[in-house]
């Protein structure tokens, strides 16, 4: 059996607040639902009705979503974790007299668990892949075999086929680099022209970052915005401080706005980010460990699309961002 991850170990993790769904299940039977309460890596609480009377150190399996970025900066999926019952207690704070606080400690680090879910999804889709393209293959042969037919359009084809079938084999050898601990100067260059409902929150998730405050700077370029924009680069500066704020008149292009932040930036490393773009916390940490390797002169970061549920246009983007990153 598997070692139970302790109170004393899940008291040494990180506890995120958690109110999403928990479904309960125990010996097999149908899952009852919960509302969480708190979790961590090694276990979580959650309000449950008091008819559910459960003993302390009674087996359950329950299936959450962990909280956006508490495992990575990616995992958004359901997972089914096992646990026992660490204890149970009526709290004042859960909602009604129906209810009782439960706490349970997983089996495994909900992190292992995850890097297992990544793995069968891997494996699972290496499959897919390889299905897909012996089909692709096949309808690529007539390609070939027609050539002489339609040369141009075939050759389109066959180079449109292999780009994107090396994107996915190329990916299969992406290693990223590792954590050393590398933290270089920073400078945020941020390009803005009439984005004033998304400059604000950009420039916050900015300052949000998990990288020391003294290491990192932000330079926004005002290009000459018609609306509220530098309005709101105001507000922000008021709020957070330590900005450099450039503006122009007038539209120059993007290029210009870059090229006036660079020429005052005083760091080691610069970032050039869309002003609606929204950093997660832990990217900046990630990013620049690439720079390590004195080799290395630039990084791609890797960009999802913010509203990628509201259309299917914005769908196959975020389609053409995972191939491109």
């Amino acid at each position: 059996m598997s070692k139970i991850v302790g109170v004393e170990e899940r008291r040494r993790h990180p506890r995120v607040k958690f109110e999403s769904l928990v479904r309960v299940a125990v010996n097999g039977r149908k899952g009852r639902k919960a509302v969480g309460r708190d979790i961590s890596f090694g276990g979580c609480s959650f309000y449950v009705d008091k008819s559910a009377n459960w003993a302390k150190n009674e087996w359950v399996e329950i299936a959450i979503i962990p909280p956006e970025q508490f495992v990575d900066t990616i995992f958004d999926s359901r997972c089914k974790l096992k646990g026992r019952i660490a204890r149970g207690w009526d709290e004042s704070d859960s909602g009604t007299d129906n209810e009782q606080c439960v706490a349970v400690e997983f089996e495994k680090d909900i992190r292992e668990v995850v890097r297992g879910i990544y793995q069968s999804r891997r494996i699972g889709f290496s499959l897919i892949l390889l299905l897909v393209l012996l089909g692709i293959l096949g309808l690529k042969f007539l390609n070939v075999e027609y050539y002489w037919y339609q040369p141009v359009l075939n050759v389109y084809s066959l180079t449109v086929t292999g780009y994107i079938i090396s994107r996915f084999l190329l990916s299969f050898f992406y290693c990223p680099p590792k954590d050393t601990g590398f933290t270089p100067t920073v400078s945020f260059v941020i390009p803005v022209k009439n984005d004033e409902h998304m400059i604000g929150q950009t420039i916050a998730r900015c300052f949000s970052a998990d990288y020391p405050r003294e290491k990192f700077e932000i330079i926004v370029v005002n290009d000459g915005s018609t609306d509220n924009t530098l309005a709101e680069i105001r507000k922000a500066e008021k709020r957070f401080g330590g900005m450099r704020v450039i503006s122009f008149e007038k539209n120059k292009g993007k290029r210009h706005a870059m090229a006036a932040a660079i020429r005052v930036a005083s760091s080691e490393v610069l970032i050039c980010i869309d002003s609606d773009s929204l950093v997660s916390r832990d990217s900046i940490r990630h990013i620049v460990q690439g720079f390590s390797d004195p080799s290395v002169g630039a990084v791609c970061g890797h960009a999802r699309v913010l509203n990628a549920d509201k259309s299917s246009l914005a769908k196959m983007q975020e389609v053409r961002y995972y191939l491109a990153f």
